[in-house]
């Protein structure tokens, strides 16, 4: 079984999304693909990792490990949905995600999953 301190101290990024991809059903989400090699690229290790399905909707799903969300990421994210042409968003965290960014982030279609979220779900 899967816990917080493997993810924290053990996975790489690589290993961080294919975990995610596992537990997207868990949150609603189906039809999970995982879309871009470019994962293990140092420049777009979070670009476009995965597209899912949720209330017949498509979301591009970005992962971050071991990192602060910022406007920065919203921003990336949001470029990726107007490229793939989608309407919403969803970044996966193993990282508490400060109150303003959960504002901005709502603003701009994107759901998140942060730290608290996934404790909850494994």
């Amino acid at each position: 079984m899967i816990d917080m301190f493997i993810i924290d101290n053990s996975m790489d990024e690589r290993e961080f999304r294919n975990y995610v991809c596992s537990i997207l059903p868990k949150l609603g989400f189906n039809n999970v693909r995982i879309e871009d090699a470019r994962i293990s690229d140092e420049d777009k290790i979070n670009d476009n990792d995965m597209f899912a399905d949720k209330n017949d909707f498509s979301y591009t799903v970005q992962t971050f490990l071991n990192k602060n969300i910022t406007k920065k990421e919203l921003d990336e994210c949001v470029k990726d949905m107007d490229k793939d042409n989608v309407t919403f968003g969803l970044i996966v965290t193993n990282t508490d995600i400060a109150p303003d960014i959960k504002t901005e982030a709502n603003k701009c279609n994107i759901e998140l999953v942060d730290r608290s979220t996934l404790v909850k779900i494994i």
